[in-house]
């Protein structure tokens, strides 16, 4: 991946796939970039950007991005926010592989 923040080349709903797979990827291993990585995943990803609009599961998957870049606090005092967040991206990835796998299996 030469730099992740470069603007993606997007022409598809695979390709905003493939690209959302890539910010999970790159989250993982830039945990203490989130937000930032969480916002230029939804600002890439904008039909003025793409020349084209997401279909709504899609469109879910990329506003579930805008949500992680402020996640908030866990309910439960007890469990360690850096898990919980870490639990929303999961869940986001899961999110994710569900559209490929609904798509045929690639992207």
């Amino acid at each position: 991946m030469e730099s992740f923040y470069s603007l993606p080349e997007i022409e598809s709903e695979a390709d905003a796939l493939h690209f959302f797979k890539e910010a999970i990827e790159y989250r993982n291993n830039y945990k203490s970039e989130d937000g930032r990585i969480a916002r230029f995943v939804f600002d890439s990803t904008h039909k003025i950007t793409t020349g084209f609009e997401l279909s709504p599961d899609i469109d879910w998957i990329r506003a579930e991005f805008i949500a992680l870049e402020g996640p908030g606090m866990p309910i439960d005092n007890e469990v360690d926010p850096d898990e919980y967040v870490d639990k929303l991206w999961a869940r986001l990835d899961m999110m994710i592989d569900e559209a490929i796998e609904k798509r045929g299996g690639s992207c």
